[in-house]
């Protein structure tokens, strides 16, 4: 108290009761997701709402990011590149498979051979590879179904072709090269391979067995007329034109199929690196949190990174969080990671949270393929479709996703290539160009 040095009424006061007014933090997030570890020295942090201050804090309970992974891809240029590392698998079994069936092959036959095989693959990649890996994978795969697929029933369509071609050829021998004279050879060799015919075309109908005559005759034709100089192109014992030393022999260039198969050559080639999907992104989230100031905030670690992601454990831990007064924001930044409908499934838990459970808390939502800006529309009406109309003023959502430069070319090498699916390569590495073969062997040897 206060001395008193003159004469006087005084009025003392006494606190008695705590200001009116207390400060509190009005926006401490709680974030949901997978991290390296969750342990506080002995004690484990999973499933258990821990405070943390600083992005230290989070390496010291939380550990490190996950190894970014990367896979390499061939573009080609029209039909003339490589196959990709899936693609050349799956064409390597399915040929396998096709040299121990009795010829002629039929399209059910091909089509058998293709989806077990596939199906084969399929299991063997993604065994180990998480939800949003499988997907890619699984599109990589079908794809390459479907192209070996078409790649066989043309090959085999142009080996009918010349086979039909020779034979009408051999029947010309002693005729004049004429219009009627070759489309009756044409005809006549049909006929005789007529159940090749019937087992090769994907419709044996009238129109594409007339169809394969024209070609024939237009080719015969062709190779017979006079050329610029005046003179007939020399052609061999079987009236065929030899090949020009320039060129491949047809032999190199058939697709699957027969004995006589091997894989289309390729002479130009792209190749691109891409990152392949990734799951486990808390840990960048994080950082961006803390780069534009973030505090306090709560961490629920609902499993490491060789935890199989799981939606009902996303939605579990906010349970974990009814005790804690004081987060005021939820965020679950690896919702968008599953499937449509697991993160559909996830948002709306997350506003029955909020809007229900807590009534004092906020979701913060990102809409799900936000990076698409082509079908931005489609996305934006879908989200607001599947999250439905309750709990709506406890949230907010953020569109589109947003091009960071958290991960720098510093961080990245050779290691970080996805060599689980790369490997597939490795055994054929002598297709590949000479800048990446020494690579393939060298690094895939060591991992």
């Amino acid at each position: 108290m206060a001395t008193m040095k003159t004469p006087g009424v005084y009025i003392l006061e006494k606190n008695a009761f705590p200001n009116s007014v207390v400060e509190v933090a009005t926006a401490v997030p709680a974030f949901i997701g997978y991290t390296e570890t969750a342990v506080d020295g002995n004690t484990s942090l999973l499933n258990k709402p821990w405070r943390i201050t600083s992005m230290a804090e989070f390496h010291t309970f939380f550990g490190f990011a996950p190894t970014p992974r990367f896979t390499i891809n061939n573009q080609g240029t029209g039909n003339t590149g490589k196959d990709d590392p899936v693609k050349a698998k799956l064409k390597e079994q399915v040929n396998e498979k096709l040299k121990t069936l009795t010829p002629p092959l039929t399209e059910n036959a091909i089509s058998e051979v293709i989806n077990t095989e596939k199906e084969a693959l399929l299991t063997a990649l993604t065994a180990k590879e998480t939800t949003g890996m499988q997907a890619r994978i699984k599109k990589d795969v079908e794809n390459a179904a479907t192209a070996i697929e078409k790649e066989i029933v043309a090959g085999l369509e142009k080996e009918l072709k010349e086979k039909l071609k020779k034979e009408a050829l051999a029947s010309l021998t002693e005729k004049e090269t004429t219009a009627a004279n070759v489309a009756e050879a044409v005809a006549a060799a049909i006929t005789t391979e007529e159940a090749d015919v019937t087992t090769v075309t994907k419709l044996a109908t009238e129109e594409i067995i007339s169809q394969i005559k024209e070609e024939i005759i237009q080719e015969i034709l062709s190779a017979a007329a006079p050329d610029e100089s005046g003179n007939e192109e020399a052609k061999d014992g079987n009236g065929t034109a030899p090949a020009k030393a320039n060129e491949k022999s047809e032999e190199e260039n058939l697709p699957v199929a027969s004995s006589s198969f091997k894989i289309p050559v390729s002479t130009k080639e792209t190749y691109t690196i891409t990152p392949c999907t990734p799951f486990y992104t808390l840990y960048y989230h994080m950082l961006l949190f803390y780069a534009n100031g973030g505090g306090p905030c709560y961490i629920v670690s609902v499993g490491d990174y060789n935890t199989k992601p799981d939606s009902q454990a996303i939605t579990d831990a906010l349970g974990l969080l009814v005790k804690e007064q004081e987060p005021t924001l939820i965020v679950v930044p690896e919702a968008i990671n599953f499937g449509q409908d697991e993160c559909a499934n996830i948002q709306t838990a997350m506003l029955g949270h909020c809007g229900q459970v807590m009534q004092n808390r906020f979701a913060i939502l990102d809409i799900w393929n936000g990076i698409d800006l082509s079908h931005q529309s489609k996305s934006v009406k879908e989200f607001r479709e599947k999250i439905g109309s309750n709990h709506l003023a406890y949230c907010a959502s953020y569109f589109p996703w947003l091009n960071t430069s958290i991960i720098t070319d510093k961080y990245l090498s050779m290691d970080n290539l996805d060599w689980d699916i790369f490997n597939l390569a490795k055994d054929a590495a002598t297709n590949w160009p000479d800048a990446i073969k020494s690579v393939i062997t060298e690094y895939g040897d060591k991992m």
